[in-house]
């Protein structure tokens, strides 16, 4: 089966999706074996510009949001933000892919195109790790799949106002763009 995504306002969601999303949210808090489980027990819906949700039979398996604030500057958005995978489809390792497909490049995709429907100065994404052979790899096959040129930061970069540990990450962003956040490391 293949994961049917859909990059929606938070307004546009159906209620039985919202239902399933603070599910999805509840057993991440639960839980506990995400490292980051604590950021989402104030996640809020309709705190987001927009949220992907990812489908099998109607059910929200999936989700991540487009997110941007103050701290970020005019015009600038994360996407893939808050991240999460029900249970059911989860993998504990291998290709990361899903029916033979790398299972959350639509997603991407369509957060990308959502966000360039909004004339954005920047767009990121952003992860709380520095080993980045893996994210490499797998955006060359992004790129390559969508024609764009995503590249992954040689430093990291302070996204929030906070420690390190917490607001110092690698960020994933359009070649031709600028960072606007200030360098870590």
């Amino acid at each position: 089966m293949t994961l049917k995504h859909y990059t929606l306002r938070p307004t546009e969601l159906d209620s039985k999706h919202i239902s399933q999303i603070h599910k999805i949210i509840k057993q991440v808090i639960s839980n506990k074996r995400d490292e980051y489980w604590k950021n989402y027990e104030d996640y809020s819906v309709y705190g987001q510009t927009a949220i992907t949700i990812g489908l099998i039979d109607e059910d929200v398996k999936t989700f991540s949001s487009i997110y941007t604030r103050d701290f970020y500057g005019d015009g600038v958005y994360r996407i893939m933000n808050r991240w999460l995978i029900d249970d059911e489809i989860r993998e504990t390792g291998g290709s990361k892919t899903y029916g033979g497909e790398h299972r959350f490049f639509d997603m991407i995709h369509q957060q990308i195109e959502y966000v360039k429907s909004l004339n954005p100065s920047f767009y990121f994404m952003s992860r709380q790790r520095k080993n980045t052979k893996w994210l490499r790899w797998y955006f060359d096959r992004f790129n390559k799949q969508y024609d764009t040129d995503l590249v992954v930061s040689d430093k990291q970069y302070m996204v929030c106002n906070g420690s390190e540990y917490d607001c110092s990450q690698t960020l994933i962003y359009p070649k031709d763009k600028i960072v606007p956040f200030k360098s870590y490391k």
